[in-house]
C-alpha cells in the first residue's frame, strides 16, 4: 500500500442511486400521465379515492400475472399503470 487513503474522495454511502432507475420506466410512467390528462384532466387522479387507485393497480397486476403483457387501451405495460396507480397512492398519502 502506498500510503493513500482508499476511502473514496465522495461518501455517496446514503445518497439515492438514481443511476439504477430505468430511463424507460420513467418515461412509460409520464406516458400513462399524459394519456390521462387527455381521457380526464391533468392531476385529477389527485382527486380520485385511493381505494379505486389501488383497485386499478391490481386488475393492471392481476392482468400481467395472467401473461397480458400490455395493456390494450393504451398499449403499455401493465406494470407501468400499476406504478402509476402506486404513485397516485403514495402522493394522496402524502397530502
Amino acid at each position: 500500500m502506498n500510503g493513500w487513503n482508499t476511502k473514496p474522495l465522495k461518501d455517496s454511502e446514503w445518497k439515492a442511486a438514481l443511476q439504477y432507475i430505468q430511463p424507460d420506466f420513467l418515461l412509460q410512467m409520464w406516458e400513462v400521465l399524459r394519456m390521462w390528462a387527455e381521457k380526464y384532466k391533468p392531476m385529477s387522479w389527485v382527486w380520485v379515492d385511493t381505494e379505486l387507485h389501488y383497485a386499478s393497480a391490481m386488475r393492471h397486476l392481476l392482468a400481467w400475472k395472467k401473461w397480458e403483457l400490455v395493456d390494450k387501451e393504451s398499449w403499455l405495460s401493465h406494470l407501468i399503470h400499476a406504478a402509476c396507480n402506486l404513485h397516485f397512492i403514495h402522493y394522496n398519502e402524502k397530502k
